[in-house]
């Protein structure tokens, strides 16, 4: 059976979105991610796949917010390592697996969709988001594709492409998207979001300030 899942960070204050303050606070950082976390929800919800959520910081939010998913703790030294360790540990049991982040709140179901479709053709997929990273990872069955990769950086979905290759994979690509993580991100994206959790806490972050 197909699963999906999520890494997600915990809303902590300081310890998450602190690439949005400023302008945000980072009380409200903490707050918009929240948002992003329900939308990113729903959206797995609206897929009805096999839900699954690894994640970091304190369990509590999740168990309260998401007991329909099947929940464990990420492990790892880095972002990497646990990508890695989340995506072995489900592909012992499902497949395909598709992870996704809570950044990109605006990411389309179809997007999901055509992820799979491409996983009948090809054994990696990729989501490119327009910072040089990805949003999306599928997995037919499990590859070393993440331990070691320059996470967080411009280079992310080159390297992963180009360690794909040294080991034989193709690799299928989904329509770039962007994710939220600069303001710039927020004001250009905003536009685009549907109406969610992020797109209600943007309006009324917006007419608190006038």
């Amino acid at each position: 059976m197909v699963a999906l899942l999520i890494l997600a960070k915990a809303p902590e204050i300081g310890r998450v979105k602190t690439r949005l303050c400023p302008p945000l606070s980072p009380t409200q950082a903490c707050q918009l991610h929240e948002a992003m976390l329900y939308d990113t929800l729903d959206l797995a919800r609206r897929a009805k796949f096999s839900a699954h959520l690894a994640y970091s910081g304190p369990r509590t939010w999740f168990e309260h917010n998401s007991p329909d998913f099947a929940l464990f703790a990420q492990e790892g030294a880095d972002l990497g390592e646990r990508l890695d360790h989340s995506m072995a540990f489900l592909l012992q049991r499902h497949t395909p697996v598709l992870c996704i982040g809570s950044d990109s709140p605006h990411l389309p179901l179809k997007y999901l969709i055509q992820a799979l479709t491409l996983l009948q053709e090809f054994p990696v997929v990729l989501g490119p988001a327009q910072d040089g990273g990805y949003y999306l990872v599928g997995l037919s069955r499990f590859q070393p594709l993440f331990r070691g990769m320059p996470m967080s950086t411009p280079h992310l979905l080159n390297e992963t492409c180009k360690r794909s290759r040294e080991l034989g994979l193709e690799v299928g690509l989904l329509p770039l998207l962007a994710d939220l993580d600069t303001w710039a991100d927020v004001e250009t994206q905003r536009p685009y979001l549907p109406t969610g959790h992020t797109a209600q806490w943007l309006n009324q972050w917006e007419a608190e300030r006038r």
